[in-house]
């Protein structure tokens, strides 16, 4: 076999050529992967040589990173790049990564980036060499930008909680509404039944509503809705629930308060109401029923206070019946 012969230069210029062709394939590599990157998010790869703390970067994460394509991290320094909230977590998942030798770990973490805004990554970690005792001494994976993912999903989710929350409330009012008062209530007795704490219940019905709302119309009933939703509001407590029943009809629930109490705040309401429509040309009242607590179901109580409430219309309007006044 005969081999040609080649002069020191020309072999020169070969080995350049060959480092010039390796560096076009590897520059090509590393745009596919940014090209990949802006597409998908992919980062391309991670490596970590455990034994002499060596973190190697991909040239992209280097660029993303804001961080000289010849610097080298150790596991710590790349840690520091790691939002302040997250950074915890990752060190713990990778301890126990190598400690357990668990053969992948899946985390989702921010991370500083170029424009010093944190974005969330997907960082996928398998241990790919472990010496003769079994000990990981190198680690590679793989990184995701996956902060479009997550933005859109908290954003879903808090679409979704404003349309639970919304559908919870009175459009009108912003109060509970009945869908919203079986919710809280729901939690609430439970609650308050645990601790053995008192209940009392109080239900309201603006007197002659209908002839005002015929008379000066719609957006007049309106705004006595919403200044008899802003009068319960006032006389009432953060930890109790105020909510409109229906129509014209309010429902409140006061935790760890006594018939005689609830019946004082109901009478201060309906006094109240009274002195702000007193001029009105349509006469607007309260009636309402108060009822507390003694084991019943919450349907059964609401049963319970609408018949006292309608004993207060029926007995002449603008009064509060309760178990005492019977």
């Amino acid at each position: 076999m005969k081999y040609k012969n080649y002069t020191k230069t020309q072999l020169i210029d070969m080995i350049h050529n060959l480092e010039n062709s390796e560096n076009k394939a590897m520059d090509k590599r590393d745009e596919l992967i940014r090209s990949q990157y802006y597409a998908t998010g992919y980062l391309g790869p991670w490596h970590w040589d455990v034994k002499s703390d060596t973190v190697t970067l991909h040239p992209v994460q280097h660029e993303m990173f804001n961080l000289k394509k010849t610097e080298t991290l150790s596991f710590k320094d790349y840690l520091n790049l790691v939002h302040e909230d997250d950074k915890a977590m990752v060190e713990k998942e990778f301890q126990n990564h190598l400690k357990n030798n668990i053969p992948a770990v899946e985390i989702e973490y921010r991370i500083r980036f170029y424009d010093k805004k944190y974005h969330w990554l997907y960082h996928r970690a398998e241990i790919d060499e472990s010496d003769a005792s079994g000990n990981p001494i190198h680690v590679m994976a793989i990184l995701m930008d996956i902060t479009e993912k997550r933005n859109t999903v908290e954003h879903l989710n808090h679409e979704k909680k404003l349309h639970e929350k919304n559908a919870t409330l009175d459009f009108l009012t912003n109060l509970l509404n009945r869908r919203g008062l079986h919710v809280h209530s729901s939690r609430f007795f439970q609650g308050v039944q645990a601790t053995k704490k008192d209940i009392t219940i109080a239900m309201f019905d603006i007197d002659n509503f209908k002839h005002a709302n015929d008379t000066f119309g719609h957006e007049y009933g309106d705004q006595v809705l919403l200044d008899i939703a802003n009068l319960l509001r006032e006389h009432t407590r953060n930890e109790d629930i105020v909510s409109r029943f229906g129509g014209d009809e309010f429902l409140l629930i006061f935790t760890d308060m006594k018939l005689e109490k609830a019946c004082r705040i109901c009478e201060r309401i309906r006094q109240t109401a009274q002195e702000q429509y007193k001029d009105a040309e349509v006469k607007i009242t309260l009636s309402g029923g108060v009822k507390e607590y003694e084991g019943e179901s919450m349907k059964t109580m609401i049963k319970q206070v609408d018949t006292l409430l309608y004993k207060a219309k029926r007995s002449g309007k603008n009064k509060i019946m309760s178990a005492l006044s019977e």
